[in-house]
């Protein structure tokens, strides 16, 4: 599990391998974090969405080119979840802008 503030997210998995069942909640866009061995990963992106699980929804988002910029590759992207089952867009927006002004991910501005 990863921490981002009080929530607590899946593992970080490679972004080519990640598939999940999970309909609703945020979700960080992770790069390797080489400068700290304490939080291995960095995260450059929060979102949330209604349907993690939809096929293609990450490759065609609107944020991917920067993410691949980020990484240099899609090979060396992650991707963590923190999961809301039956949980209103309101609160999941929240959620992640809250997430975006505490870390301030390249990605999300």
């Amino acid at each position: 599990m990863i921490y981002f503030a009080n929530y607590q997210f899946s593992e970080p998995e490679p972004f080519l391998n990640w598939t999940t069942s999970e309909k609703e909640g945020i979700f960080s866009i992770l790069i390797k974090n080489p400068t700290s061995k304490s939080k291995p990963y960095k995260a450059i992106y929060f979102g949330e969405s209604s349907d993690l699980s939809e096929r293609g929804f990450f490759r065609s988002y609107y944020r991917y080119d920067c993410w691949i910029r980020e990484a240099g590759s899609e090979a060396d992207l992650y991707i963590s979840v923190f999961p809301m089952p039956d949980s209103t867009p309101e609160l999941r927006q929240s959620i992640q802008a809250f997430l975006n002004k505490y870390y301030h991910p390249v990605c999300s501005f």
